[in-house]
Protein backbone atom coordinates (compact mmCIF):
# COMPACT_ATOMS: atom_id res chain seq x y z
CA UNK A 1 0.00 0.00 0.00
CA UNK A 2 2.63 2.35 0.92
CA UNK A 3 5.92 2.94 -0.72
CA UNK A 4 6.99 6.38 0.63
CA UNK A 5 5.66 9.27 2.66
CA UNK A 6 5.68 12.61 0.89
CA UNK A 7 4.68 15.90 2.55
CA UNK A 8 4.93 19.30 0.94
CA UNK A 9 4.61 22.28 3.26
CA UNK A 10 3.66 25.35 1.26
CA UNK A 11 1.41 28.36 1.46
CA UNK A 12 -1.86 28.71 -0.40
CA UNK A 13 0.09 30.24 -3.27
CA UNK A 14 2.31 27.22 -3.79
CA UNK A 15 0.25 25.69 -6.57
CA UNK A 16 0.58 28.84 -8.59
CA UNK A 17 4.33 28.97 -8.03
CA UNK A 18 5.12 25.33 -8.78
CA UNK A 19 3.27 24.95 -12.03
CA UNK A 20 3.73 28.19 -13.88
CA UNK A 21 2.66 28.32 -17.50
CA UNK A 22 5.46 27.56 -19.89
CA UNK A 23 7.77 26.13 -17.26
CA UNK A 24 9.61 23.02 -18.43
CA UNK A 25 9.57 21.65 -14.90
CA UNK A 26 8.58 22.85 -11.44
CA UNK A 27 11.08 24.82 -9.36
CA UNK A 28 11.00 22.14 -6.64
CA UNK A 29 10.63 18.41 -7.29
CA UNK A 30 12.45 16.01 -5.02
CA UNK A 31 12.29 12.22 -5.34
CA UNK A 32 13.99 9.17 -3.85
CA UNK A 33 14.58 5.69 -5.23
CA UNK A 34 13.89 3.10 -4.01
CA UNK A 35 11.14 4.25 -1.69
CA UNK A 36 11.42 1.21 0.60
CA UNK A 37 14.65 -0.50 1.64
CA UNK A 38 15.67 -3.22 4.10
CA UNK A 39 18.88 -3.56 6.13
CA UNK A 40 20.28 -5.79 8.84
CA UNK A 41 22.56 -4.70 11.66
CA UNK A 42 26.01 -3.95 10.28
CA UNK A 43 24.84 -4.00 6.65
CA UNK A 44 24.10 -1.03 4.41
CA UNK A 45 22.05 -0.01 1.40
CA UNK A 46 21.75 3.12 -0.69
CA UNK A 47 19.00 5.54 -1.68
CA UNK A 48 19.35 7.81 -4.71
CA UNK A 49 17.96 11.31 -4.22
CA UNK A 50 17.11 13.31 -7.35
CA UNK A 51 16.31 16.98 -7.77
CA UNK A 52 14.03 17.08 -10.81
CA UNK A 53 13.27 20.77 -10.32
CA UNK A 54 14.73 23.69 -12.21
CA UNK A 55 16.41 25.25 -9.14
CA UNK A 56 19.23 23.98 -6.97
CA UNK A 57 18.32 22.74 -3.50
CA UNK A 58 19.95 21.87 -0.20
CA UNK A 59 18.50 18.73 1.39
CA UNK A 60 18.82 17.77 5.06
CA UNK A 61 18.90 14.02 5.74
CA UNK A 62 17.52 12.74 9.05
CA UNK A 63 16.14 9.56 10.63
CA UNK A 64 12.77 9.11 12.34
CA UNK A 65 10.39 6.44 13.53
CA UNK A 66 7.65 5.13 11.26
CA UNK A 67 4.18 3.74 11.87
CA UNK A 68 0.83 3.19 10.20
CA UNK A 69 -2.28 4.48 11.92
CA UNK A 70 -5.32 2.25 12.44
CA UNK A 71 -6.57 3.08 8.92
CA UNK A 72 -3.22 2.26 7.31
CA UNK A 73 -2.08 5.85 6.72
CA UNK A 74 1.68 6.41 7.15
CA UNK A 75 2.92 8.75 9.87
CA UNK A 76 6.13 9.81 11.52
CA UNK A 77 6.39 8.16 14.94
CA UNK A 78 7.26 10.71 17.57
CA UNK A 79 9.05 8.21 19.83
CA UNK A 80 11.78 7.58 17.26
CA UNK A 81 11.68 3.77 17.41
CA UNK A 82 14.09 2.06 15.05
CA UNK A 83 14.98 5.44 13.59
CA UNK A 84 17.50 5.76 16.43
CA UNK A 85 19.37 2.77 15.00
CA UNK A 86 20.00 4.30 11.58
CA UNK A 87 23.32 5.72 10.44
CA UNK A 88 23.00 8.03 7.43
CA UNK A 89 25.72 9.48 5.25
CA UNK A 90 25.88 12.23 4.19
CA UNK A 91 23.50 14.22 6.40
CA UNK A 92 23.21 17.07 3.90
CA UNK A 93 23.04 17.19 0.10
CA UNK A 94 23.54 20.11 -2.28
CA UNK A 95 21.80 19.18 -5.52
CA UNK A 96 21.88 21.30 -8.68
CA UNK A 97 18.89 21.35 -11.00
CA UNK A 98 18.52 17.86 -12.44
CA UNK A 99 21.23 16.51 -10.15
CA UNK A 100 21.22 13.43 -7.96
CA UNK A 101 23.28 11.95 -5.13
CA UNK A 102 23.40 8.82 -3.03
CA UNK A 103 22.59 8.49 0.67
CA UNK A 104 24.03 5.44 2.43
CA UNK A 105 21.76 3.83 5.02
CA UNK A 106 23.05 1.41 7.63
CA UNK A 107 21.86 0.27 11.04
CA UNK A 108 23.36 -0.65 14.39
CA UNK A 109 20.84 -2.66 16.39
CA UNK A 110 21.20 -2.44 20.17
CA UNK A 111 21.55 -5.56 22.27
CA UNK A 112 18.23 -6.87 23.47
CA UNK A 113 16.26 -5.75 20.40
CA UNK A 114 13.52 -8.23 19.58
CA UNK A 115 13.83 -10.35 16.43
CA UNK A 116 11.77 -9.56 13.38
CA UNK A 117 11.11 -6.35 11.47
CA UNK A 118 11.39 -2.81 12.83
CA UNK A 119 10.37 0.13 10.63
CA UNK A 120 11.99 3.54 10.43
CA UNK A 121 12.17 6.50 8.05
CA UNK A 122 14.84 8.42 6.23
CA UNK A 123 13.52 11.97 5.98
CA UNK A 124 14.72 14.15 3.11
CA UNK A 125 13.77 17.78 3.68
CA UNK A 126 14.65 20.68 1.43
CA UNK A 127 15.73 24.01 2.87
CA UNK A 128 13.74 27.10 1.82
CA UNK A 129 15.56 29.22 -0.73
CA UNK A 130 16.56 32.69 0.38
CA UNK A 131 14.93 35.56 -1.45
CA UNK A 132 11.81 33.72 -2.60
CA UNK A 133 8.48 35.49 -1.94
CA UNK A 134 6.88 32.32 -0.58
CA UNK A 135 9.17 29.75 1.08
CA UNK A 136 8.54 26.26 -0.23
CA UNK A 137 9.71 23.20 1.67
CA UNK A 138 9.33 19.61 0.50
CA UNK A 139 9.78 16.55 2.67
CA UNK A 140 10.00 12.99 1.37
CA UNK A 141 10.28 9.86 3.48
CA UNK A 142 11.87 6.54 2.55
CA UNK A 143 10.71 3.56 4.61
CA UNK A 144 13.55 1.52 6.10
CA UNK A 145 12.86 -1.97 7.37
CA UNK A 146 15.48 -3.00 9.91
CA UNK A 147 15.61 -6.77 10.20
CA UNK A 148 16.82 -8.34 13.44
CA UNK A 149 17.84 -11.98 13.24
CA UNK A 150 15.99 -14.53 15.33
CA UNK A 151 12.79 -16.59 15.30
CA UNK A 152 10.16 -15.27 12.90
CA UNK A 153 6.64 -15.18 14.34
CA UNK A 154 3.58 -14.92 12.09
CA UNK A 155 0.24 -14.62 13.81
CA UNK A 156 -2.77 -12.72 12.54
CA UNK A 157 -5.88 -12.55 14.74
CA UNK A 158 -9.39 -11.20 14.36
CA UNK A 159 -9.98 -8.59 17.06
CA UNK A 160 -13.56 -7.51 16.39
CA UNK A 161 -16.34 -6.59 13.98
CA UNK A 162 -18.99 -3.90 14.37
CA UNK A 163 -21.44 -1.82 12.35
CA UNK A 164 -21.41 1.97 12.26
CA UNK A 165 -24.31 4.10 11.00
CA UNK A 166 -23.99 7.57 9.53
CA UNK A 167 -27.46 8.59 8.43
CA UNK A 168 -28.51 5.97 5.90
CA UNK A 169 -24.98 4.81 5.27
CA UNK A 170 -23.87 1.57 6.94
CA UNK A 171 -20.20 0.79 7.43
CA UNK A 172 -18.79 -2.53 8.58
CA UNK A 173 -15.66 -2.01 10.68
CA UNK A 174 -13.24 -4.93 11.01
CA UNK A 175 -10.27 -4.88 13.40
CA UNK A 176 -7.32 -7.22 12.85
CA UNK A 177 -4.29 -7.69 15.09
CA UNK A 178 -0.85 -8.62 13.82
CA UNK A 179 0.65 -10.36 16.84
CA UNK A 180 3.71 -11.47 14.91
CA UNK A 181 7.10 -9.80 14.54
CA UNK A 182 7.00 -9.32 10.76
CA UNK A 183 4.67 -7.32 8.53
CA UNK A 184 1.58 -8.99 7.12
CA UNK A 185 0.56 -8.07 3.59
CA UNK A 186 -3.10 -8.75 2.93
CA UNK A 187 -3.94 -8.84 -0.77
CA UNK A 188 -7.56 -8.68 -1.87
CA UNK A 189 -9.39 -11.96 -1.06
CA UNK A 190 -7.09 -13.02 1.73
CA UNK A 191 -9.69 -11.56 4.10
CA UNK A 192 -13.43 -11.68 3.53
CA UNK A 193 -16.60 -10.97 5.48
CA UNK A 194 -19.58 -13.18 4.69
CA UNK A 195 -23.12 -12.24 5.75
CA UNK A 196 -25.72 -14.99 6.14
CA UNK A 197 -29.19 -15.35 7.57
CA UNK A 198 -29.61 -19.02 8.24
CA UNK A 199 -28.31 -20.81 5.17
CA UNK A 200 -29.04 -17.88 2.89
CA UNK A 201 -26.00 -15.95 1.63
CA UNK A 202 -26.65 -12.19 1.80
CA UNK A 203 -23.34 -10.61 0.82
CA UNK A 204 -19.56 -10.99 0.77
CA UNK A 205 -17.29 -8.01 1.47
CA UNK A 206 -13.63 -7.97 0.38
CA UNK A 207 -11.34 -5.47 2.12
CA UNK A 208 -8.75 -3.75 -0.09
CA UNK A 209 -5.05 -4.61 -0.03
CA UNK A 210 -3.47 -3.71 3.28
CA UNK A 211 -0.15 -3.94 5.12
CA UNK A 212 -0.13 -4.41 8.90
CA UNK A 213 3.11 -3.71 10.73
CA UNK A 214 4.33 -6.06 13.49
CA UNK A 215 2.55 -5.85 16.85
CA UNK A 216 -0.07 -3.51 15.37
CA UNK A 217 -3.83 -3.20 15.04
CA UNK A 218 -5.50 -2.43 11.73
CA UNK A 219 -9.03 -1.13 11.18
CA UNK A 220 -10.77 -1.73 7.85
CA UNK A 221 -13.99 0.11 7.07
CA UNK A 222 -16.21 -1.30 4.31
CA UNK A 223 -19.48 0.23 3.20
CA UNK A 224 -22.45 -2.12 3.07
CA UNK A 225 -24.96 -1.04 0.42
CA UNK A 226 -27.08 -4.20 0.31
CA UNK A 227 -30.73 -4.48 1.10
CA UNK A 228 -30.56 -6.71 4.17
CA UNK A 229 -31.67 -5.34 7.53
CA UNK A 230 -31.88 -6.75 11.01
CA UNK A 231 -29.74 -9.38 12.73
CA UNK A 232 -27.36 -11.45 10.60
CA UNK A 233 -24.42 -13.79 11.09
CA UNK A 234 -21.16 -12.23 9.90
CA UNK A 235 -18.27 -14.65 9.40
CA UNK A 236 -14.79 -13.13 9.12
CA UNK A 237 -12.44 -15.47 7.26
CA UNK A 238 -8.66 -14.93 7.11
CA UNK A 239 -6.50 -17.20 4.98
CA UNK A 240 -3.05 -18.30 6.26
CA UNK A 241 -3.24 -16.54 9.63
CA UNK A 242 -0.19 -18.41 10.92
CA UNK A 243 2.06 -21.30 9.88
CA UNK A 244 0.20 -24.58 9.95
CA UNK A 245 -3.27 -22.96 9.84
CA UNK A 246 -4.99 -22.63 6.48
CA UNK A 247 -7.94 -20.54 7.66
CA UNK A 248 -8.98 -18.51 10.69
CA UNK A 249 -12.73 -17.99 11.06
CA UNK A 250 -14.69 -16.05 13.63
CA UNK A 251 -18.44 -15.42 13.58
CA UNK A 252 -20.21 -12.31 14.90
CA UNK A 253 -23.87 -11.45 15.23
CA UNK A 254 -24.48 -7.90 14.05
CA UNK A 255 -27.52 -5.82 13.22
CA UNK A 256 -27.57 -4.33 9.75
Amino acid sequence: MIAAVAVTAVSALASALTGGAGADRPPLALSASPTRVAVESGAWTAVRVTNAGRASVVVDVAAAGFALDLRGRPRIASAGGAGRWLILSPRRLALPAGGSARVTVSAVVPRGAGPGEHDALVLLRTRPRAGTPVPIVMQVGVVVQVRVRGPVVRRLDIRGLRLERHGRQRTVVLTLWNRGNVSEVLPVRRVRIVFRRGVRLLATLLPPRRRILPHSLAVMALRYAGGAHGWVQAAVVVQRPRPGAAVLRRTFRIRL
